[in-house]
């Protein structure tokens, strides 16, 4: 079983690789597991455009190797300090027909809560709340507590939450 993990891992890899080989071409690339995130800095229509043309690139090389894109996980976020015109993406469903992509206003990227104005507000205050719901539950369940036990809990249940 493990060899047959380890196959499967090594399958996986070449073909990360080779994706994000194939479209480093038209925007920058980063793979993590099973997400591909591709980003551009877009100053101009043309810029657009390739951004398009790498997101059509990925659609097409899934589709080779019979990996077929979850068109429900996929989405466009725009960082930005400004307000401009939104532009459109397009994906292609099982029946070959053109949707748009879904435009969302933040994204969970490994743990870290990003907005369009890349403000953190969200995720400092999901800290927040996690770190209080932890001292929360040092307090209904460890009633008759000494100071260095006390400390010990915070610090490994508490503050670890705050220092992430």
């Amino acid at each position: 079983m493990i060899l047959f993990c380890d196959v499967i891992q090594r399958l996986i890899n070449f073909l990360v690789a080779l994706i994000a080989g194939k479209l480093s071409t038209y925007s920058e690339v980063h793979v993590f597991a099973a997400d591909a995130k591709f980003y551009r800095h877009i100053l101009s229509d043309d810029d657009n455009k390739v951004l398009q043309y790498a997101h059509d690139a990925l659609q097409k090389w899934s589709e080779k190797w019979l990996l077929n894109l979850n068109i429900n996980k996929c989405q466009v976020v725009t960082f930005i300090r400004s307000v401009v015109k939104s532009d459109k993406y397009t994906i292609r469903d099982c029946s070959n027909q053109t949707i748009p992509l879904k435009r969302g206003i933040q994204v969970l990227d490994l743990g870290v809560c990003f907005d369009k104005k890349l403000s953190f507000k969200e995720h400092i205050h999901a800290k927040i709340n996690k770190a209080y719901m932890m001292l929360g539950l040092i307090k209904r369940n460890f009633k008759y507590l000494t100071i260095p036990t006390f400390i010990q809990l915070y610090i490994s249940m508490v503050r670890s939450h705050l220092d992430y």
